[in-house]
């Protein structure tokens, strides 16, 4: 892997958790940085920067309920090779 060979010492841990545990995390040292979805309201120890800003979509198998709990999805669906595709937006 690149990074890797850039930075032959450099360890990479994947870890998953809700914000709360990922700020946790940060702030106890744990962890040295996060790449994760919206964090609410982070601490004013942490820095935070958006990566992205591009749209983002979701595709799931045609005619099925979006498996997206906690999402509003945008309409209207496309159909495109047996697939619906969806923008989402975060409900607020």
């Amino acid at each position: 892997m690149e990074l890797f060979r850039a930075y032959p010492g450099a360890h990479l841990k994947i870890n998953r958790g809700s914000p709360a545990a990922v700020i946790d995390a940060l702030k106890s040292g744990d962890v040295e940085l996060a790449i994760a979805g919206p964090l609410g309201q982070a601490s004013d120890r942490l820095d935070v920067w958006p990566l992205f800003q591009e749209a983002m979509e979701l595709a799931y198998p045609y005619g099925r309920a979006p498996p997206a709990a906690g999402y509003e999805a945008g309409w209207p669906q496309r159909r495109k090779r047996g697939l619906e595709r969806v923008q989402l937006s975060q409900n607020r």
